[in-house]
């Protein structure tokens, strides 16, 4: 993900300077506390030896070092947005700081509407001037979806990004991000194409909304879009140098979307071999095994076969949880394809909060004493570490942890693995845990709508 500078718009929206905005806030949050040893006890066990790789999901080797990145003729540019403005007449500035003048006092979205229509129809010319995509339209937004009118807030958008896109495009990586959660939510992924062009055009221009709303794709199945996408933004984005971390998961759902049509309809030979060269077209570097027939029909039916029951009943032998967990979780997207009717993308989605999960709670030199821990505290721990971002959940990762351990539970009751009491505490505190979490973000963030029925 990128790195915030104290003098990039703050990521909260406001449209201020992230160090006149949440800065200073931030750094006098306490971090959060790790987990105690004593409250741990009974759930872990030591073992200084034992394997636990966060970061190695047996996907991908995309390096993080440029140097080993494949070499370019001509490297990765780039495209870039002026902040630059045309220059105004003494009589033009006097009616932009006119206009700034009289919005100051003013309160209620529908004066500020009014207000500022009334300038777009009067003065068309000088909306790129009036600065409103620094500000006004951020704050005037988050004014109507708190009063339960993101539909105005969406029509607004639209007409600036119609009527006045050189403003638009200042800021559009916000207005078309949630453009985008809109419409989505609203008629599903069809006709969202031109709303994706501008992150496509500008990949790593603000990337963290790029990265929100490729999470948002998949955590909603809209896997047509979100390939063509991934498959446009993957290589600029990993050879940016404006952008830290990320590459991994946009390669991967990629690469997902090669395999999708085997997944759903069988492979033979020939198959593996013709998706294997075309993974070799992939402009990044991949394990070699990543590109072998052989790897691939393991791959593949361990996702849609059955994981043998002496591979759970081997956990006390296993020295690699990474890989364990990274099975079980294989295994487990391919039953969110197959009993809930999951798209690919979105199975892969819950697939991965499910596994962060499932290794994120482990201590440093401890082990679990079943394969399987779940308590309500280290459910708040996992949500918290994965998906707070300065003062609030994001609503897709939240929401994501909690539908995929909820339909994790039922995947592990019929495998014979939890029982129905343990599945049902597991399922009551996901239950508890989004009905605390959806009302403080339903009026904030409009994403929180694709979320409202539980589990999805």
């Amino acid at each position: 993900m990128s790195k915030i500078g104290r003098n990039d718009p703050c990521p909260c929206g406001s449209g201020k300077k992230y160090k006149k905005c949440c800065l200073a806030k931030e750094q006098q949050q306490p971090r959060r506390a790790t987990v105690r040893r004593d409250e741990t006890a009974d759930l872990f066990e030591d073992s200084p030896t034992l394997a636990v790789d966060y970061n190695d999901e047996e996907t991908l080797a995309v390096p993080e070092e440029p140097e080993r990145l494949p070499p370019d003729d001509e490297p990765y540019v780039s495209k870039t947005i002026s902040d630059d403005v045309p220059e105004l007449s003494e009589p033009n500035q006097a009616l932009v700081d006119a206009w700034w003048s009289a919005y100051k006092p003013m309160k209620g979205p529908d004066e500020i509407l009014r207000h500022l229509n009334r300038f777009f129809e009067a003065h068309p010319d000088l909306v790129v001037n009036l600065g409103v995509h620094y500000e006004v339209l951020f704050e005037l937004g988050a004014d109507l979806v708190r009063a339960g009118r993101p539909g105005d807030y969406i029509a607004l958008l639209q007409r600036v990004r119609k009527d006045f896109p050189d403003a638009y495009l200042k800021s559009f990586s916000y207005y078309d991000r949630d453009i985008i959660y809109y419409k989505v939510i609203d008629q599903g992924p069809v006709g969202i194409e031109d709303d994706l062009a501008r992150f496509k055009e500008y990949p790593d221009t603000d990337p963290d909304n790029l990265f929100a709303v490729i999470d948002f794709l998949m955590a909603t199945g809209c896997d047509g879009p979100l390939a063509e996408l991934v498959e446009a933004v993957y290589y600029p984005i990993c050879r940016s140098q404006n952008v830290m971390g990320g590459c991994e998961e946009l390669v991967t759902a990629l690469i997902l979307s090669y395999y999708a049509p085997y997944l759903d309809h069988g492979w033979a030979q020939s198959d593996l071999e013709s998706l294997a060269d075309r993974l070799k077209t992939i402009r990044l570097p991949l394990r070699d095994e990543w590109c072998l027939p052989d790897h691939l029909d393991r791959l593949f039916s361990e996702i849609v076969g059955d994981v043998d029951e002496a591979f759970f009943a081997g956990f006390r032998d296993q020295q690699d949880l990474g890989r364990y967990y990274q099975t079980v979780s294989r295994n487990f997207m391919g039953w969110l394809h197959r009993e809930r009717g999951f798209s690919w993308m979105k199975a892969e989605f819950h697939r991965a909060r499910v596994f962060d999960y499932l290794v994120g709670i482990i201590p440093d030199g401890r082990r679990p004493k079943r394969p399987f821990t779940f308590t309500e505290r280290l459910l708040e721990r996992a949500i918290g570490r994965m998906s707070f971002f300065l003062f609030g959940p994001r609503p897709t990762t939240t929401f994501g942890v909690l539908n995929g351990i909820y339909r994790f539970s039922e995947y592990l009751v019929q495998r014979g693995l939890v029982d129905n009491e343990e599945a049902m505490s597991i399922q009551g505190w996901c239950r508890e845990l989004w009905q605390s979490t959806m009302p403080r973000v339903r009026g904030s963030a409009i994403e929180a709508g694709a979320f409202e029925d539980f589990p999805g």
